[in-house]
């Protein structure tokens, strides 16, 4: 049971070891390509826009 328990442990210990390097990869990342990151979020206003403008056709 406590043997169970530990290896429990570990593998949790390693997964948030793995979230860790993967925030850090994915910050470094973003840092590198600041315009990418500002046109998805254009893109998504601009997303956001058009279903507007769906939603008021459909009225």
């Amino acid at each position: 049971m406590l043997v169970n328990l530990i290896i429990l442990l570990l593998q949790l210990t390693a997964i948030l070891n793995l979230i860790s390097i993967l925030q850090y990869k994915l910050i470094k990342y973003f840092k590198d390509r600041p315009k990418c990151i500002l046109s998805l979020f254009s893109s998504y206003r601009d997303l956001k826009k058009f279903q507007g403008k769906d939603k008021k056709h459909s009225n």
